[in-house]
């Protein structure tokens, strides 16, 4: 049974969802089979013992069916069905979380059947509802423009025999599509930006020359979602426009409590990329504007990807503090937030960092004591325990292990190419051809 679909999407869920699924399928309205309801429990029980519980699909069958000889067939029938009742549950679930979405379906239904006497009642829920449930996304604007839409059909066709007036337009129901629209382009265009960079590819999409025209021309200063994505597309087209950056970080701190986690931690994920950029092209103010940002995000929680620290956005925050003198913040970094790093890679973000930290503090002969530790099978922690290594042993005038790393480093980065950008290639391809310059003059 364990290796059940069923039982492992159940295994998913949570105590107190699990609970509310167990009502579920109790419910004669969802289920009318005991035996989905007892292959439930067993999984329920199976969930609530310890790991070493176990349970064959014979036993089940022989808990669920003892007077019939066993069919797998059959079995896997059931488990099939309970599976399609969580399904069902998710849907249920999902539109006790999106509000919008449940009372814009509540909305449509009443209109459907014609339920006249629910149709001042349910208009004034689904309004209130749909802006105490507001959120900085596209999906709401889209929430309200059905919501709109359907009410004025409502309107439209009632005017007549009740003689209610219009108290929604035909341009309202047209703007908030329009914000759908908008921002849901300018989500995605960010995204393209974003792959330009990291992977020199580029998807052209239709019409965003003229939306970026067009924000441009309107600003949409009453709407922040248009104006941050607006804003931080700009970084990627217009970086030397450093305006641009201060302004969406402070609508960003002012609406951050509106966003999804995860729309909100790709935005800010903007920003620091933004600063990495500018601390490259050298404006050395980037360092500490970088550092105070991952601080704020560090300390808002707003850093965690499925409960964890990138590595990456962890290695950019400790060697721009690094770059900038400040150790102690890193020591700090390294000792209060390591634990949060996926526990997969965190030995290899410890050892990397904290090599890189004794090499700032100038205690070479250190370096290599943590970089000893960083495993080998993770290509970009290898190629840059390289190079760190490398430069170490220049430091320390060691030129015979410098020889021979420089080799060793060449063939490792042959091998490794087919997963590199060309832009990282050609930094460690010269990293390592003017190193030998150097060694050699």
């Amino acid at each position: 049974m364990f290796d059940s679909k069923v039982f492992k999407a159940i295994s998913k869920l949570s105590g107190a969802e699990r609970r509310r699924f167990a009502k579920f399928v109790a419910s004669p309205y969802h289920n009318a089979s005991e035996r989905l309801i007892q292959i439930f429990e067993l999984i329920d029980q199976a969930l609530r013992n310890d790991s070493s519980y176990s349970i064959t699909k014979e036993e089940v069958w022989n808990k669920i069916n003892s007077k019939e000889p066993f069919n797998y067939g059959l079995l896997r029938k059931w488990y099939n069905d309970l599976l399609t009742l969580f399904e069902e549950f998710l849907v249920i679930e999902h539109l006790q979380v999106k509000k919008t979405r449940y009372v814009s379906d509540l909305f449509g239904a009443v209109l459907e059947r014609k339920l006249d006497l629910l149709y001042n009642s349910v208009t004034s829920k689904s309004r209130e509802t749909l802006d105490r449930y507001a959120t900085m996304s596209a999906e709401h604007y889209y929430a309200k423009y059905n919501f709109e839409r359907k009410y004025f059909e409502l309107n439209e066709k009632n005017a007549a025999l009740f003689g209610w007036g219009f108290d929604t337009s035909i341009e309202t129901i047209s703007a908030n599509l329009d914000y759908f629209f908008i921002s849901e382009k300018l989500k995605y265009y960010l995204e393209v930006l974003s792959r330009k960079v990291l992977l020199s590819k580029e998807d052209p999409i239709f019409l965003m020359d003229e939306i970026i025209g067009y924000v441009k021309q309107k600003e949409f200063h009453d709407q922040p979602l248009i104006r941050i994505y607006y804003l931080v597309c700009l970084l990627y087209l217009e970086p030397t426009q450093e305006t641009n950056y201060h302004e969406c970080k402070s609508l960003l701190q002012e609406h951050k409590d509106g966003f999804h986690l995860h729309d909100i931690q790709e935005l800010y994920a903007a920003l620091l990329n933004y600063c990495v950029g500018q601390t490259n092209r050298g404006m050395s103010q980037f360092n500490e504007e970088y550092i105070n940002l991952y601080d704020y995000l560090l300390k808002q929680d707003l850093l965690s990807e499925d409960g964890a620290l990138s590595p990456w956005k962890f290695k950019n925050a400790v060697l721009l503090g690094l770059r900038s003198g400040q150790f102690i913040w890193v020591e700090q970094l390294l000792k209060n937030y390591g634990h949060l790093v996926a526990e997969n890679q965190r030995e290899n973000v410890l050892n990397y960092n904290s090599a890189l930290l004794k090499f700032y503090q100038k205690k070479f002969n250190e370096v290599a004591l943590y970089l000893r530790d960083v495993e080998q099978d993770d290509y970009m922690y290898t190629l840059s325990s390289k190079a760190l290594l490398l430069s170490t042993y220049y430091e320390l005038n060691d030129w015979e292990p410098l020889n021979y790393l420089l080799d060793s480093f060449k063939i490792y980065l042959h091998r490794a190419k087919k997963d590199l950008s060309e832009m990282q290639h050609i930094s460690y391809i010269n990293l390592i051809k003017y190193t030998r310059k150097i060694c050699e003059s």
